[in-house]
């Protein structure tokens, strides 16, 4: 190449420098079109994205409250042990003339609270019981289904009288444990208590 001799455009026409930055722009253009739209799409698939997340959070909550319920419902069945009731004193006088026995104890006083009872207890601490009241003297029907531990069933009249004990009740029994003779009500306290503590029929519950 000789000192002073210019280079010249590919081309090698008139006007090929201006065609060229044409052609340059030209390309520059399209580079800056694809790159607009591959920010569109990833832009739009962002969107859409964050448009189904709350959907999907929905569907996750609503999918661990129903594994919470089912472990819950498991754990704890319907009317548990924990289902808070009234609460009393009693005192069974003994026709011996022996110092009286006293339990503190729940009060079933409704019928969805009779017919539950001590279902689901697991343990039945001395001293301890459950009594039922009825509003009026009847023939009363009791079963030891869903009751793990065994029980004392103590029936007495309107007096107050101890008229029938069914002794360590078979634990979840579903056979009737009937009281014979219309009653008042009925004092459920741990299996083998009432022997322990010398509780007979004509004892009397105050």
């Amino acid at each position: 190449m000789k000192k002073n001799q210019k280079t010249s455009c590919a081309c090698h026409s008139g006007d090929g420098c201006k065609s060229c930055k044409c052609k340059s722009l030209f390309l520059i253009l399209l580079v800056l079109l694809a790159l607009a739209a591959c920010w569109y799409v990833f832009h739009q698939t962002s969107v859409d994205q964050q448009a189904q997340n709350p959907q999907r959070a929905a569907v996750v909550q609503e999918e661990v409250v129903l594994v919470e319920q089912d472990v819950a419902d498991e754990a704890a069945p319907a009317g548990d042990e924990t289902t808070a009731l009234a609460r009393a004193r009693i005192s069974i006088l003994h026709a011996s003339g022996a110092d009286p026995s006293v339990f503190e104890v729940e009060e079933a006083l409704t019928p969805e609270e009779q017919a539950h009872g001590m279902m689901f207890r697991r343990d039945v601490p001395q001293g301890t019981g459950m009594v039922f009241r009825f509003e009026a003297p009847r023939v009363a029907s009791f079963w030891m289904k869903n009751t793990p531990v065994p029980l004392d069933i103590i029936f007495f009249d309107e007096q107050g009288l101890i008229v029938k004990i069914i002794a360590n009740a078979t634990p979840e029994s579903e056979e009737p444990l009937v009281s014979d003779v219309p009653v008042i009500g009925a004092l459920e306290i741990g299996g083998g208590e009432a022997e322990r503590l010398g509780i007979v029929l004509g004892d009397s519950i105050q």
